[in-house]
């Protein structure tokens, strides 16, 4: 770990942008033109969907480039630090996710289908007479009525928030000072960092060429993209507009070639992940590929036995959401089961078994002593307050859940399901840079632990499915675990920087009260002020209850039955795994890898394509020039993509606000 540098904090700068920031990320996605999935591509907080990118820290850190270059002072290591760590917590309260899918859709919702809104208690959203104004809008915001539900979806995103730092916290000694997991997001800023103030690392002084080559192919790149979506006459030369999704998967038609391979479901023509995923550590990298290779050929023998015989008819999206033969939810191996559910499971509590005496460490700690005792000086904050943090925050949010008419003992399941959905998933994305856990599927770990109800659903059990489905197990830009990743993510900068961890938890804490709240008035405003009606604002508009709590209710969801069997067999593949992994350092297999081929969402995603990609150009520059080369030209090169194309998003929105007010 560096050592600690003493450099004063700019407090008052920062806190201010901490208030300001998700209020104008939020206005920022209402005015992106042409179509809603211009909000999800080009807004400022999180785009790219499991990947995860946070375009405003990237953004900040440019603007400060630019600012201490004109002015000609230096900016500190500790001041970019405190920066990073201000934006990347905002990122996740400035996204399409939220506040635009949630709380939005349950505003929406007491207009849409009344009869579904009864179970939404009227203090989460106001009646469908002032809801019915986010449409139209042009008049004045009646703020009497949404005081109460602001305030609701505020306090429930700040306990979450302070749940998760509180993890965050604990588990922070360990990740960060003794495994080093990488957060190649965060190795990214720190090469962008180091190049903006003009020192640093050795290797990091001779980027120049690399660095500056990446961030123009990177810059260009994007443009390439964008510029078809607004002029129709530009040519369309990545083919963006031909069966790709928004975040660059290209999906598989029945009549391609390669549609009888019946594992292949979407290819990714991003070359955003390659940036990523070089960072990540070669072994991750390799069981990725590996295990990916695996299950293409154990679809192929599955299909020559008589099953998924439905698959090659399908797209590639088909392949996988579109009935219970498909690639993640048929048999007879039913991954969705195995790797999204079981394999999550298992990540958590067998980590947690191969760290237990870590765990004990920190508890000893807390009760005033053990061996953490000194260690703990350069902690955020003593084990002690943070177990207190975490049990408080526990017992606040039993107590907000149950308001809502959520039974006790339901809402005690549902913030363990999320506990453990998002630590399996900040795991994963800190050591390859994309979250392949994400996708909902603790709606069906909530549904074994709270089964339906013979008669008809009441209020715990249709609000405990929905935010087990969404808030609860998807990503953690819906409100509520975006802390989490976060906080991993500053206190990894704070590690590469040698900043004060103290320092950057405050930060992280003054950001997540006041963020939620900033991103919700933004909502409100563009929304009063223009109306959905004249916004392109994606994901405000959904039978939210009966697109989720409803789907729980068949006896075939998340697939058709057995389904423990397939669960128990995930646990027992990736606590194999784990343990191997932990115990053996000859062992080459490894459960991250496993996970991230075979979950439902990067088969979706087509991530695959760039894993490949980026494990063969780390094997290439490690072969061929060492870590000398990886340093000096592979990872600046990677890095510098990385910031140009993110530049370019920001260029993009720009021109897309200047098209919102005049059209061309």
């Amino acid at each position: 770990m560096e050592e600690k540098t003493k450099d004063k904090v700019p407090w008052v700068p920062l806190v201010i942008l901490s208030a300001i920031l998700g209020f104008v990320g939020a206005v920022w996605i209402g005015f992106l033109q042409p179509n809603p999935s211009a909000g999800e591509t080009y807004n400022l907080g999180v785009v790219v969907c499991a990947t995860i990118v946070t375009p405003i820290p990237f953004i900040a850190i440019s603007i400060a480039k630019f600012l201490s270059s004109i002015s000609g002072k230096k900016m500190s290591l500790t001041t970019l630090t405190c920066l990073y760590t201000v934006t990347i917590v905002s990122a996740y309260y400035m996204s399409t996710y939220y506040p635009f899918a949630l709380p939005a859709r349950f505003f929406t919702l007491r207009f849409i289908n009344p009869d579904d809104a009864r179970y939404i208690p009227s203090f989460m959203a106001p009646p469908a007479t002032v809801t019915e104004q986010l449409m139209a809008g042009g008049i004045p915001i009646p703020w009497g009525e949404w005081a109460v539900p602001l305030l609701y979806w505020w306090a429930s995103s700040v306990l979450f928030g302070l749940f998760f730092i509180s993890i965050s916290n604990i588990l922070r000694a360990r990740w960060i000072d003794v495994e080093k997991v990488p957060f190649p997001h965060t190795i990214l800023a720190y090469n962008v960092i180091t190049g903006t103030i003009g020192g640093g690392a050795p290797g990091t002084r001779r980027i120049a060429n690399p660095y500056v080559l990446g961030l123009i192919v990177g810059f260009i790149y994007q443009v390439l993209v964008f510029t078809p979506m607004l002029f129709p006459w530009f040519p369309d030369i990545f083919g963006w507009r031909t069966q790709t999704c928004p975040g660059g998967w290209y999906y598989l038609t029945p009549d391609s070639p390669l549609a009888g391979i019946i594992g292949f479901t979407n290819f990714n023509k991003n070359p955003l992940l390659i940036s990523i995923a070089y960072l990540a550590p070669k072994i991750v990298l390799f069981n990725t590929v590996f295990w990916y290779l695996v299950l293409l050929v154990l679809m192929q023998a599955a299909y020559a036995f008589g099953y998924y015989t439905s698959v090659p008819g399908l797209s590639g999206c088909g392949r996988i959401w579109c009935g219970s033969d498909t690639v993640p939810y048929g048999d007879p191996y039913k991954w969705i089961l195995v790797s999204n559910i079981g394999g999550v499971l298992a990540l958590v509590i067998f980590y947690l078994f191969t760290t237990r005496t870590y765990i004990v460490d920190t508890i000893q700690a807390a009760l005033g002593k053990g061996t953490l005792l000194q260690a703990e000086k350069g902690e955020p904050m003593t084990y002690r307050n943070s177990y207190l943090m975490l049990a408080a925050s526990f017992v606040l949010l039993l107590i907000i859940l149950s308001t809502t008419g959520i039974n006790l003992a339901a809402a005690f399941a549902l913030i363990l399901v999320t506990a453990v959905w998002f630590i399996a998933g900040v795991r994963i994305y800190g050591l390859i840079g994309f979250d392949a856990r994400s996708g909902g599927t603790g709606m069906s770990m909530m549904k074994i632990l709270y089964p339906p109800p013979a008669d008809k659903p009441d209020t715990s059990w249709t609000l405990s499915m929905y935010f087990a489905g969404t808030q609860a197990s998807d990503t953690p830009q819906y409100g509520w675990a975006g802390p989490l990743f976060a906080s991993m993510a500053a206190y990894r900068l704070a590690n590469l920087a040698g900043v004060d961890n103290k320092n950057v938890f405050k930060l992280i804490l003054i950001t997540t009260i006041l963020a939620p709240m900033s991103s919700l008035l933004g909502f409100i405003v563009i929304m009063y002020t223009f109306g959905q009606s004249r916004l392109q604002a994606p994901n405000v508009i959904q039978d939210t209850i009966n697109n989720y709590s409803w789907r729980a209710l068949s006896p075939s969801y998340p697939t058709l039955p057995p389904h423990i069997p397939y669960i128990l067999a995930g646990m027992a593949i990736v606590g194999f795994l784990t343990i191997m992994h932990a115990r053996y350092v000859w062992f080459p297999f490894e459960p991250i890898g496993f996970l991230t081929a075979t979950t439902a969402h990067t088969l979706l995603e087509g991530a695959w394509t760039m894993f490949t990609v980026a494990w063969v150009l780390k094997e290439l520059t490690l072969r061929i020039g060492g870590t000398k080369a990886y340093e000096n030209y592979g990872s600046p090169a990677a890095s510098g993509f990385f910031l140009g194309y993110v530049l370019a998003l920001l260029l993009m929105g720009i021109v897309s606000l200047i098209r919102f007010f005049f059209p061309f």
